[in-house]
């Protein structure tokens, strides 16, 4: 969904820290939204519920992280130019699809970053990584992100989001 091209409109984050909160129940990222994180905007909540009724206040909007997961925000937490370095929350290899997996693996670059991190993390709490984790993690994400920036084809997974289907 993060490939070029794509429809969705990409957005960043502006304040230092924002709290994934997952209005529709679904999984919610372990980490906090930080400064420069890019987002893709799935949907935007109209202020008072209807297009009819023009109602001023803060608009809500569904937004796509890196690491699959799903957050409702205020939209006026996010920029649409690029703040810092562009970011992203760790890509956890394991979590995706196993075709997904096996797409990405064709990388060269994602193929060394994920023996990287497999042996810097083992052992290692997700929630809680070492330091050497968090680097081979980085690394991996970093790898991840331009894989895909580069246009890599990736198949469709299997597991979508309820309200997708």
């Amino acid at each position: 969904m993060f490939q070029k091209g794509t429809p969705w409109p990409r957005m960043y984050v502006k304040a230092e820290w924002v709290e994934p909160v997952n209005a529709y129940g679904g999984e919610r990222g372990q980490t906090w939204m930080h400064f420069g994180e890019e987002l893709l905007i799935l949907k935007e909540h109209v202020p008072g519920g209807s297009k009819s009724v023009a109602v001023s206040g803060p608009a809500d909007v569904d937004v796509l992280r890196w690491d699959g997961t799903c957050a409702t925000i205020r939209k006026e937490m996010l920029v649409h130019y690029v703040p810092a370095p562009m970011d992203s929350a760790y890509v956890i290899i394991k979590y995706l699809d196993a075709n997904v997996q096996e797409a990405l693996a064709q990388d060269e670059l994602v193929a060394r970053a994920r023996d990287g991190e497999r042996k810097a993390c083992k052992g290692s709490s997700l929630k809680n990584p070492s330091d050497g984790c968090k680097k081979a993690l980085q690394k991996l994400t970093d790898a991840v992100v331009l894989a895909v920036k580069k246009g890599i084809a990736l198949p469709m997974p299997d597991r979508v989001p309820e309200w997708k289907k």
